[in-house]
């Protein structure tokens, strides 16, 4: 499997297929947005057809069920979706750990974008660690991926998988069994109600499993996940697995 990268930043060890931009650590998320290429927006349009076509003539008309969503920056499709379909931008993927990073003293290890901007993940380190036989030592980490293909749902989960491409994304999301998804294709009623209910529930599950005691007080209720409800896009949180790091 090919790794996908169109860009992607870093801190720390260089991903084995030595792609993406190095930065310090501690990196404003302005500057991963930029070094991470996600900082640009997904826009849609209706579906148009030409009928009665003559030549080049011919009368347009749109399918209102349909929309195809394109970069802004490029003006490169991306794909074909229905009408309901709740995007999710590339930068509120990386508004996601606002709270985190600035709060809780997480610090965002990977970010990226996948398959020309269908794809794409952000991945923050807990400080979190556990030691196994031998010398190894096995990191904690939150992950937020989701894709505007079709191809994965908005998905936040805890892994211990370093994702610095689309192979090690599979390898993260394949063990997330427990990770709950929302559909990208409800209402927005339902999708407010169900986003309330499980933002809570992520809410809980990173205070039981990945914050130290000391930095859970000054932490906000939804842990960054309002972010993407309050944008209208849709967001997916973390299922009940949990992850023991001293």
């Amino acid at each position: 499997m090919a790794h996908l990268i169109e860009k992607m930043a870093y801190v720390g060890q260089t991903p084995w297929h030595e792609l993406g931009n190095q930065l310090p650590s501690k990196q404003p998320l302005e500057v991963w947005a930029r070094q991470a290429g996600m900082d640009w927006r997904i826009c849609e349009t209706p579906v148009r057809y030409i009928t009665e076509q003559a030549g080049a003539l011919g009368s347009i008309r749109t399918f209102e069920e349909q929309k195809v969503l394109y970069r802004s920056d490029t003006k490169a499709p991306l794909s074909v979706v229905g009408g309901r379909y709740q995007i999710v931008q590339p930068r509120e993927v990386l508004e996601f750990y606002r709270d985190l990073t600035e709060v809780s003293g997480f610090e965002l290890e990977t970010a990226g974008v996948l398959k020309a901007g269908k794809k794409f993940w952000a991945l923050a380190r807990t400080g979190k660690e556990t030691a196994l036989k031998g010398n190894d030592t096995v990191k904690g980490y939150i992950l937020l991926a989701t894709s505007c293909d079709g191809t994965l749902a908005t998905t936040a989960t805890p892994t211990t998988v370093r994702v610095v491409c689309n192979n090690t994304l599979s390898i993260a999301l394949n063990g997330a069994s427990s990770a709950v998804r929302v559909p990208k294709s409800r209402g927005s009623a339902e999708h407010q109600a169900h986003t309330e209910h499980t933002s809570n529930f992520f809410d809980y599950e990173i205070h039981q499993t990945t914050i130290p005691r000391c930095a859970r007080a000054p932490l906000r209720r939804t842990v960054g996940l309002h972010r993407l409800q309050h944008h209208g896009s849709q967001g997916s949180v973390v299922g009940s697995k949990r992850l023991h790091f001293r």
